[in-house]
């Protein structure tokens, strides 16, 4: 038809009012961080800010069409990432807390089952060779300090 179409497939999207954080934030007060399931399953991610650019980016350069990850360059184990917050807000003074699998499929079901325990990693390769400028391409200390966890 002659027409562009771009199409983004969205990764775990980290904000801190929502998803993912907003429930690992929970625990964060108490000095302790959530290991869901195996804590193994992968995590490919991306900073909200960057998800906002990535998609203005698509809209504004008429070059980009096709099907693209909306991902960060670094996916990481839930573990990983839950513990890398926690290092950075309190510093090795923090209890890992395993939630073990059937306690999520009890609270969360199928869906529980599908977001949380069956981790994907993906790539946003595609993305990088149009020369996207991520601002946030890792979970550093620059993107933790970012999300403002309290």
């Amino acid at each position: 038809m002659g027409k562009r179409l771009i199409v983004f497939r969205f990764g775990v999207v980290i904000s801190k009012d929502q998803g993912l954080l907003k429930e690992v934030g929970r625990f964060l007060p108490l000095r302790s961080v959530p290991i869901l399931g195996s804590g193994k399953q992968m995590l490919s991610w991306i900073h909200m800010d960057d998800l906002c650019r990535m998609l203005l980016f698509g809209i504004q350069n008429s070059t980009i069409a096709g099907i693209y990850n909306a991902c960060s360059s670094e996916p990481l184990s839930i573990g990983q990432f839950t513990k890398r917050i926690a290092k950075r807000k309190y510093g090795a003074l923090y209890m890992p807390i395993p939630i073990p699998s059937f306690f999520i499929k009890l609270l969360h079901g199928k869906k529980g089952q599908e977001m949380v325990l069956n981790g994907i990693w993906v790539s946003n390769k595609k993305i990088a060779q149009e020369n996207f400028p991520f601002k946030y391409p890792i979970l550093d200390n620059n993107c933790i300090d970012n999300l403002h966890i309290d």
